[in-house]
């Protein structure tokens, strides 16, 4: 099993930069995803899937463990397939965008999303793999 990690978004205020001190310090196996021409040097130490046509996303979705990324298209893909989530939120009302039929931890920024620290979405992932 894996564990599809998606580190953009529409918009840097709703791009979490954590992921890199957040996957040291996981035991997991993580498959980072990127969009096309998105620059994943950062995550060069581990797979990684860049440009992926939808279906081949939607391939690595259905059969993940967990998927951890912020509030964009890939975490509804993760949700349509009930992947346990960890969703980190910006400025998005997460009432609204939060991920619907599956187990999600979601971690809404108070100020800017920089502000969701490492500790917290390890914490976060601790409850979501004892409710799953």
């Amino acid at each position: 099993p894996y564990t599809t990690l998606f580190r953009s978004a529409a918009t840097p205020e709703k791009t979490w930069t954590g992921f890199v001190e957040l996957t040291e310090q996981l035991d997991i196996t993580p498959v980072f995803i990127g969009g096309p021409g998105e620059d994943l040097t950062p995550f060069s130490r581990w797979p990684t899937v860049v440009g992926a046509s939808l279906l081949d996303i939607a391939q690595l979705m259905r059969d993940a463990e967990i998927f951890i990324g912020n509030d964009s298209g890939p975490a509804h893909i993760a949700a349509a397939f009930g992947i346990p989530e960890l969703i980190f939120f910006g400025p998005s009302d997460e009432e609204i965008w939060s991920p619907w039929r599956t187990k999600a931890e979601v971690l809404k920024a108070e100020g800017p999303i920089s502000s969701i620290t490492v500790e917290r979405a390890l914490a976060a992932l601790e409850r979501l793999r004892a409710n799953s």
